[in-house]
Order: C-alpha cells, then structure tokens, then sequence
C-alpha cells in the first residue's frame, strides 16, 4: 500500500457575478445556520458527542429544517459543530466562521473551474485563479473542500492526496540559509554559491508596498480604492507565494540529486522579541515559515528527510576551523584564525548542515 500525503492549497476565486455571489452568499449564511442547529442539538442530546450518536439523534429533524441542503452538506455542518462542541468552555457557543465545507464527492473539478452544490440542490461553477505550481496536482485525488469568504474575495481551500516515496537514506546534507540579501542559499556539495532570488525579487515587493503606500494616501471617498488595495495585496501574497515554491522545488531537486536531506534555519514558532533585529527585518521582507513548509512538503514528497536547526552563530562561526568572528555589512566571509575568505552566506549554510549532520547523528 503506498502512503499518501495531504496537502491544501488556497486558491483564490475569480470575482463572481452578482447571481453567483447572492447563491454563495445564501449558502454559507444556511451553512452557519445549519452549524449552529446541530450545536442546539448536541447540547440537548446531553452526550459526548460523537458522528454516530448524534447523527442518529438529530439528523432527520436537521434535513426537515434544511429541505433545500444536500445531505453531504448537512453532515459536514454537524461535523463542525461535532468539533466545536468537544472544545466547548463556557457557554454554548455560536458558530459565525465565514467558511463551509463539502465532502470530496459533491465537488466537481472542470479545468480551472470548480463547481460547488448550493442552496437549492444544484451546482453554481466558479472560476479559480490557478498558479502555475498547482498543475501538476489537478488531477490527482481531491479531499474535502472549503469555502471561505474574506474581505478581498471568495477562496476555496482544496485538499489533495499525493503518493510519498519511502523515505531515503542520505549520504549528506544540504544547509539551507535564510537571508536578507539573498532569500535562499545552499551548501552545495561541490563547493558552488547557490543563491535563489536575490534583491531584484525583494526590490518587486517593494515597488508593490510603494503602491500600497501611496493608495492608503489617497483621500477617502474614491471609490476605486478599496478594490485597487485589494489587487495589490493580492498581487505581493501570489507573488511570494510564487517564488516560494520555485524555490522549494530547486532546494528539494538539489537534494534529490545528491541523495542528501536537507537541514533548514528553524523559524516556526519564532517570537517576534527573540529575533534580532536582521532576523525581525528579513522576516518582514519576506514569507519565510511559508517557505520552509513548502521545503518541508515537497521533500517529504520525495522521501527527503528535513530537519530543523537552531541558526544561533551559524553566521559568525567558520564552517572551516571553527573559531568565532565578527561579522559587517560585507558580502564575504573572512575569519582571522585560518584566513579562509568565502561567501558569508555560504558561510552559514555550511554551518547550518554541520549542525544538521551533528543533530542527525
């Protein structure tokens, strides 16, 4: 039996007309209300609740009060009220997420078209805004879907299974470091500075956070506003988004190529007061933790082990000698003890895959 892995992918819905918004809008109000019934219903039964005892406690009186839902849809609103009940503290809660959800067998997929089972019993077909990356999963199998309305516009959340590859033996590690100056650099076994998307890329953002500036500056009363700050966050998130995964895809085929696993600098979880201040800016500059789990599950993917170190030194310390230097503004490396001059970032990522084969051990 080959294992499979689940991934969800945010894409984002294409701006429906006003019928198709008033259908997902009378949807997900029904979908709430829904939950909400089966919370009174659970709270009546007076049990732990589980699927079996209250589907056969409630579910018809449900189906009479919502005779225009599909059934799929009615269960998956008493598995969210299921959920939310076994984490109750306090008084009876009320469910007020903008978010539905439907089970893998009432969703269609056509192309770059998805097509959801509304209020009334039939299907309403919305287009999706597909990045390049999602290609290679749109014909694999499909979990369950979630609907999701936020300020900028309606999302679906789609699951896909994909098959993992038994996991490798690795004769080596790849350090992965986290930079300013370059997103993304590589201890490559042969001794050559891989640097992924440098100050070109952060420069792009930065035009768009110009943009956005500027439109926040705008005098109220334009009506055009809003939809343009809209377009423009939309714009830098898929763009990072983007990036992230050409990155990720680079990083995980590099260590696939050299049967290495792959050691990465360890953000999740990160405080904003335990960073420094280099550290709070890179993170400011760009989607990082969303890089590492992109790295994380594309490798895992692959059979590719990934392991998580502490950066603390990784820049300061020779990955040569070991001795421990200050470090400037300089691009290269220099340490006083042995006199090795390298890339400082290169530097780091050699140390990064020390600690890695050092935690491996």
């Amino acid at each position: 039996m080959v294992d499979t892995q689940t991934r969800q992918f945010k894409l984002k819905m294409r701006e429906p007309n006003t019928g198709k918004e008033e259908q997902l809008q009378k949807s997900l109000e029904r979908f709430k209300d829904c939950v909400n019934t089966w919370i009174q219903k659970i709270d009546k039964m007076g049990e732990y609740p589980k699927r079996g005892n209250t589907h056969e406690y409630g579910y018809h009186e449900v189906k009479d009060e919502f005779p225009k839902m599909y059934s799929n849809v009615i269960q998956e609103a008493m598995n969210r009220a299921i959920e939310i009940m076994r984490n109750r503290k306090g008084s009876l809660p009320e469910y007020e997420a903008d978010s539905m959800s439907f089970k893998a067998v009432d969703v269609k997929y056509d192309g770059e078209n998805i097509g959801i089972p509304v209020v009334g019993k039939k299907k309403v077909w919305m287009p999706l805004i597909v990045p390049s990356y999602f290609g290679k999963y749109k014909e694999l199998d499909k979990g369950r879907l979630q609907i999701v309305k936020k300020e900028e516009g309606w999302y679906a959340y789609v699951s896909v299974e994909y098959p993992i590859k038994e996991q490798i033996e690795p004769n080596g590690i790849l350090g992965v470091d986290l930079g300013i100056r370059q997103i993304a650099v590589v201890s490559d076994p042969k001794g050559k500075v891989n640097e992924f998307y440098g100050s070109e890329l952060l420069s792009r953002r930065k035009e768009l956070g110009q943009r956005w500036k500027a439109l926040q500056e705008q005098k109220s009363g334009n009506n055009n506003k809003y939809q343009a700050l809209k377009q423009v966050s939309g714009k830098e998130t898929q763009f990072m988004q983007d990036i992230n995964h050409k990155i990720a895809k680079n990083i995980v085929e590099k260590a696939k190529h050299y049967n290495h696993s792959i050691a990465v600098e360890n953000l999740k979880g990160l405080r904003e007061g335990e960073a420094s201040q280099s550290l709070k800016e890179m993170l400011h500059r760009w989607r990082y933790r969303d890089l590492c789990d992109k790295i994380e599950y594309k490798a895992e993917a692959e059979g590719i082990p990934v392991n998580y170190i502490d950066p603390r030194n990784t820049s300061k310390i020779c990955s040569k000698c070991g001795s421990k230097n200050k470090i400037g503004a300089a691009k290269q490396y220099e340490c006083s003890n042995c006199g090795v001059e390298l890339n400082r970032d290169l530097n780091a990522a050699r140390n990064i895959a020390e600690k890695g084969a050092s935690s491996s051990a």
